[in-house]
């Protein structure tokens, strides 16, 4: 996504495209969390997911007290991130790593986009809004980093049927 396409619109135009993004975002998550089968991973997929369906919650009504109406979410807009895409063109799922790596871009980009939404406002309240929201956006990313490190360290046992199915152990 092109930074600068969020100076050439209005408030409402980045606002709906903000939520548009965290629509993206839940979904995608909710789509990893169903196709991923580490159980401390998705441990942290359904965290994402829930953060972000609250984020989006906030978005909406921040949007609503703002215009005094429901937003409309256009298919596409030139502000938009492109989620992580988990198939391989074969179809077939792509290795976690790559789909970490993939979701680590995912939250630098959101976090890039709502510090630039944060300096096209003036008024230091909603500003600070973003700016924290903006912030919540590296911490996603932080813990997909942690992830992303944990699984390349362990990932022979994050394999092994015993692991995945603790049960079976004891």
């Amino acid at each position: 996504m092109d930074m600068e396409n969020i100076g050439r619109h209005s408030v409402e135009e980045v606002l709906v495209s903000a939520i548009k993004n965290k629509m993206t975002s839940v979904e995608m998550y909710e789509k990893l969390h169903g196709e991923i089968k580490t159980p401390f991973l998705k441990e942290t997929l359904n965290y994402l997911v829930n953060e972000e369906r609250k984020h989006l919650a906030y978005l909406n009504d921040f949007f609503r007290k703002r215009f005094g109406k429901d937003p409309v979410i256009p298919k596409e807009t030139d502000m938009d991130i492109i989620p992580v895409d988990i198939y391989e063109k074969s179809g077939a799922l792509k290795g976690i790593l790559y789909i970490l790596e993939d979701a680590m871009r995912f939250e630098r980009e959101s976090a890039e986009f709502y510090h630039c939404l944060a300096r096209k406002f003036t008024d230091d309240k909603t500003r600070m809004i973003f700016e924290y929201i903006a912030q919540m956006e590296e911490d996603h990313y932080n813990m997909l980093k942690r992830e992303y490190e944990n699984y390349a360290k362990f990932h022979d046992i994050m394999h092994d049927e015993s692991f995945l199915n603790l049960e079976k152990i004891y």
